[in-house]
């Protein structure tokens, strides 16, 4: 397991954990944001870890590179 705090504001946090549900997968990734619960899972570790980045990157409000984020749904 690994978890993560993003602060995004000095007194509001989201909280980000990835689970390995077996030791090869699938992997369950749960963002807790002030705003929403978000559950993904994915086959894969490096499918897990790249949709990490992306929400860190939208949560930390680091857009060096509007290409790499997901369109807006």
């Amino acid at each position: 397991m690994t978890e993560t705090r993003i602060y995004l504001t000095p007194t509001t946090s989201a909280r980000m954990e990835l689970v390995a549900l077996e030791p090869s997968g699938p992997f369950r990734l749960i963002v807790d944001h002030p705003a929403a619960h978000l559950v993904e899972y994915f086959r894969t570790s490096a499918d897990a870890l790249a949709r990490w980045a992306q929400i860190e990157t939208v949560l930390s409000g680091v857009h060096a590179d509007d290409d790499a984020l997901p369109p807006a749904a």
